[in-house]
């Protein structure tokens, strides 16, 4: 049953993305991607960085001018879907993460939080008010966050401009390579 509901997910985001443009890309080979074999859809006139040993990979529109950064962390645990599903329903995961990006923000206020899917996984949405403090004046930002738990992985994106389609966009189509094997 589960591999039959898998087939039908993929199958249904084929047809809704194949009208758009653009294509897949593996990560599995980048450092930053710490061994996750993870495809990522990457819209025409968008581009990854260049590889670096470790730090987010940032995934660019042409002009450079709007960035998704994603982080991918190995962790101690196996994050089951249960577990990943209780984590992000209680309120004491989004207090910490939002007192995390105050340590080092400063003025961080939480917008709004729900559960999203990615992949057939549980996933976090946030979105954050952020003031940086700047010499000549504050810079103030939303920060769009989405987070899941893939077995033992954290997987993080950040965005802090108003593409939300494109976001979602990666976000809907990202396919965990080794999900079915």
């Amino acid at each position: 049953m589960k591999i039959i509901f898998s087939l039908i997910l993929t199958c249904l985001t084929y047809v809704a993305y194949s009208q758009l443009d653009g294509s897949y890309q593996n990560l599995v080979n980048r450092p930053e991607a710490k061994g996750l074999d993870v495809s990522i859809y990457v819209p025409d006139g968008w581009f990854f960085s260049a590889e670096r040993e470790d730090g987010p990979i940032s995934l660019s529109n042409s002009t450079g001018s709007d960035v998704i950064f994603i982080t991918i962390k190995r962790l101690p645990t196996f994050y089951s879907r249960r577990m990943s599903n209780e984590i992000f329903r209680g309120e004491e995961y989004v207090q910490t993460l939002t007192e995390e990006l105050k340590g080092k923000y400063g003025k961080v206020e939480l917008i709004s939080s729900k559960i999203i899917s990615v992949s057939t996984y549980p996933a976090l949405y946030a979105d954050f008010k952020i003031e940086v403090q700047r010499i000549e004046a504050p810079l103030f930002l939303d920060l769009h966050f989405v987070q899941v738990f893939y077995e033992d992985y954290s997987l993080t994106f950040g965005l802090t401009s108003e593409l939300i389609p494109e976001l979602q966009r990666v976000i809907e189509t990202i396919r965990f390579e080794n999900e079915n094997k």
